[in-house]
């Protein structure tokens, strides 16, 4: 149920769910079954053969879920660098000013710097 709930809830950077991006529709999950059997709305389509056209408008979907979650991405990975950016600062150093430099210690805790 929490991968479910993971593969279904909507990504922030893309704009979509993992469901969405991988097959093409709106994930349909067990509560929403669940409720259309309690609200008697269960029409479920009967199975056919994947046929060409239905790879077609599978194609089209995914291609449709790739440009939004591609143009939602770049619009989410800009605001990012303006939040970073708005609170960063160019550092400079001079000659003789004291700095902290942290080098990667020769024992094999990760925990201590010298």
């Amino acid at each position: 149920m929490i991968l479910w709930a993971m593969r279904e809830a909507v990504n922030e950077t893309t704009g979509v769910s993992p469901f969405t991006l991988v097959y093409g529709s709106l994930p349909h999950g067990p509560l929403a079954v669940l409720r259309e059997m309690w609200l008697d709305e269960s029409n479920f389509p009967t199975p056919k053969n994947k046929t060409a056209e239905y790879l077609t408008v599978l194609g089209e979907r995914l291609a449709t879920a790739l440009l939004f979650a591609q143009s939602h991405a770049e619009t989410t990975q800009q605001q990012y660098v303006e939040r970073y950016n708005a609170r960063s600062c160019v550092n400079s150093f001079r000659i003789g000013k004291p700095v902290l430099v942290l080098q990667k210690d020769s024992s094999a805790s990760k925990v201590f710097s010298r």
